[in-house]
């Protein structure tokens, strides 16, 4: 049996604030508000009355603007069988994490959509890296007091279904040495834990990393390595061990990609990314937990790196946002601003009325109900910390 032990971090009171604010909470029927809720913010309503007497049924009938056979909305027809279109909504909370790149963001259902880390450049061009860890309720952001991991960034974080916890991996700092990080945090109601006394994936930063519901492993593909090598290796936790899984045939090497899990089709879904002579990639792979297959869908995004993926389950697609479609000397020299979805046979653009400006190194993450877009490097390296959401209505 493998054994391993977590070294806690204490001294988190505001964390056992929440933990006791979120107990606190849960009304006769037993569902959590506050952080563990979307606090209403994000609920789609009760539709309108007169509906049609066929929706529903998936066949198109009089008074219809489309019928996908059920009566949820946000899917691309809504409850009442109107048409609907993507949407980006800039949120205005009154406090927002600082604007850094390269921040991890991922949504746990218990403590809300939560922010770790990130970097940016001062004034002088020096790079300055984070260790505050954020929670957004769906309404503001609040930041969570206590000792943390080392300050980082370019690291993975992704929730954990099956175990209820966030697991953070990896990441680098220029200003510690080694500068290239090898380990394993969760952060779940008590606070942030150190995995120790496990073999851990090499050190890497710039990595994809996301979380297979239906085998309940972290997935974690490629990366930057200490002596600038670039990985095209799989890794899989399962929350007690590493394994290195790499399958005969992978994936080229890259940094700079994004990984997201299409619950729908069960396969995680990796798209572009940066190869170790800094060419663009705009290849699109798929892993079942035993191979890695290219898919060649008809249309594709515009090679980049740096992007973000996140999968809409209320409409079975992996959604994409942003990313940097050209280097230059500080590490992009154009930034983009397209969305695009992935429904595991062709990609297709968005195109939505209004989006956020363009960036990269931004944060995406489902929440249960939309996407939620926070930060990255806006054009002209400027750092952003604003807030948006996706979805169709």
């Amino acid at each position: 049996m493998t054994m391993f032990k977590r070294l806690r971090i204490t001294g988190l009171v505001s964390m056992a604030a929440l933990a006791v604010g979120i107990a606190g909470a849960v009304g006769g029927c037993g569902r959590a508000v506050g952080l563990a809720d979307d606090g209403g913010a994000f609920d789609s309503g009760v539709p309108d009355s007169g509906v049609p007497d066929g929706c529903g049924n998936g066949t198109v009938e009089a008074g219809e603007e489309c019928d996908d056979g059920n009566s949820v909305s946000h899917d691309g027809c809504s409850a009442v069988c109107g048409m609907e279109a993507p949407r980006w909504t800039e949120l205005q909370p009154g406090t927002s994490p600082p604007a850094v790149a390269n921040r991890a963001l991922a949504h746990d259902p218990a403590l809300g959509t939560v922010f770790f880390g990130g970097a940016h450049r001062d004034p002088n061009g020096a790079v300055i890296y984070h260790d505050e860890t954020w929670a957004f309720d769906g309404v503001s952001w609040s930041g969570v007091a206590g000792s943390v991991p080392p300050a980082r960034a370019s690291h993975g974080m992704v929730f954990d279904a099956a175990r209820g916890e966030l697991v953070l991996f990896g990441g680098m700092n220029s200003d510690v040495s080694p500068y290239t990080f090898s380990d394993t945090w969760v952060l779940d109601g008590s606070g942030w834990l150190r995995v120790m006394g496990v073999p851990q994936p090499p050190a890497r930063s710039w990595f994809g990393m996301a979380f297979d519901a239906a085998r309940d492993v972290v997935v974690l593909f490629g990366g930057y390595s200490p002596d600038r090598a670039v990985g095209g290796d799989t890794w899989e936790w399962d929350g007690t061990a590493w394994l290195d899984t790499t399958p005969a045939t992978s994936p080229p090497t890259r940094l700079g990609l994004s990984l997201a899990y299409d619950a729908a089709r069960g396969r995680m879904v990796l798209f572009g990314g940066r190869d170790p002579g800094e060419g663009l990639l705009g290849d699109t792979w798929e892993y079942d937990g035993t191979s890695w297959v290219e898919t060649t869908p008809g249309a594709s995004p515009e090679a980049r790196h740096s992007h973000a993926l996140v999968y809409d389950a209320a409409r079975a697609r992996v959604v994409l946002f942003g990313g940097c479609a050209e280097n230059g000397s500080l590490g992009c020299a154009r930034w983009l601003a397209d969305t695009w979805e992935y429904d595991g046979a062709s990609w297709v653009e968005t195109s939505p009325a209004t989006s956020p400006p363009a960036r990269r190194s931004h944060g995406l993450a489902w929440t249960g109900s939309r996407s939620l877009l926070q930060g990255g490097e806006g054009d002209g390296s400027n750092y952003l910390n604003d807030t948006w959401t996706y979805r169709w209505e």
